[in-house]
């Protein structure tokens, strides 16, 4: 994809839209064309244009390309059938996200690897300052999950949806939430403790940070259970915690089987050829999920431990 960042406010009328292959909270998600390349449109409802203004701030200004994030392109607002729109305009991959690709779909050992270690490398990314010519400050997404964790034609990850994202400059110890809810940002289901039961310190950036890991820790046991060596998985694709929270369970009721109970996702075995493969993951995850937010893995000792596992 050699289309470089376009100007805020010019691309609309350029692009052609061709079907949704999205919808979320936000509003949907088009393939569209834009001077002959396939590209992904999210279009904003209008009651999300914080939303909207902040992952445009955040692609703009403070995050640079990068092989694990999802590359943008463009911003407009537009106007479709009367109604405002907000665009956010990215390159498009046709695999969609890991949970539309691994719906009904298992995975080799190699093809696990390579999807979990790359996510694990874009958390990482996220996370790091970074100094210097291409500085960045350290990112929290804040909605870490399969649906926004898209899977390249290598089958290597970037991340997407940043509009809940919140940036933190060590210099100043300034913590940025620009418009946005201070606490409860993000998927429910994915919610760790602290943000569940109201303890989360919101001055303190690893807090933020190690919820980000929590989810971490849901999503590899999600694509864990995708395995083609793992015993009596389900047919189609898992969502964390599906025995015990559906879709309409209020927050009330995941705070009290997740800070209350404390339950979390039981694994699967695997085959004995992959046994201490499938126990050295399993760690992962619990580690990733302690109740306590400071007992949780960072992402960098993640990322490493993964690479190893790669060779």
């Amino acid at each position: 994809m050699g289309l470089p960042y376009l100007m805020h406010r010019t691309v609309a009328n350029e692009i052609r839209l061709s079907h949704t292959i999205g919808r979320g909270k936000f509003g949907e998600v088009w393939k569209g064309s834009l001077h002959g390349d396939d590209v992904a449109i999210k279009i904003f409802y209008s009651l999300n244009e914080k939303s909207w203004n902040r992952e445009c701030q955040i692609y703009n200004t403070v995050l640079p390309r990068h092989e694990t994030i999802l590359a943008y392109l463009a911003s407009d607002i537009t106007s479709r059938h009367s109604l405002t729109q907000f665009w956010l305009i990215t390159q498009y991959h046709s695999n969609g996200s890991v949970f539309d690709y691994l719906q009904e779909r298992k995975i080799s050992t190699t093809d696990l690897l390579r999807i979990i270690q790359s996510a694990a490398a874009g958390l990482a990314y996220l996370h790091t300052e970074i100094f210097g010519k291409e500085r960045k400050p350290a990112l929290a997404h804040r909605d870490f999950k399969s649906n926004n964790v898209l899977i390249k034609d290598d089958l290597r990850c970037c991340i997407a949806d940043f509009g809940v994202s919140v940036l933190y400059y060590s210099d100043t110890k300034m913590i940025n939430l620009g418009n946005l809810p201070k606490l409860i940002a993000g998927t429910k289901r994915y919610l760790s403790p602290e943000i569940l039961d109201g303890t989360l310190e919101s001055s303190n950036f690893d807090c933020y940070k190690k919820s980000d890991v929590y989810a971490f820790g849901l999503f590899l046991w999600e694509i864990y259970h995708r395995w083609e060596l793992v015993k009596n998985s389900s047919k189609t694709y898992n969502l964390a915690y599906y025995e015990n929270i559906s879709h309409d369970t209020s927050i009330g009721k995941i705070r009290q089987i997740v800070c209350q109970n404390r339950c979390r996702p039981v694994f699967s075995d695997c085959e004995e050829t992959e046994m201490l493969l499938g126990k050295k993951l399993q760690k992962i995850s619990i580690e990733c999920w302690a109740h306590e937010y400071d007992a949780r893995l960072s992402s960098l000792r993640i990322k490493k431990t993964l690479n190893k596992l790669m060779h």
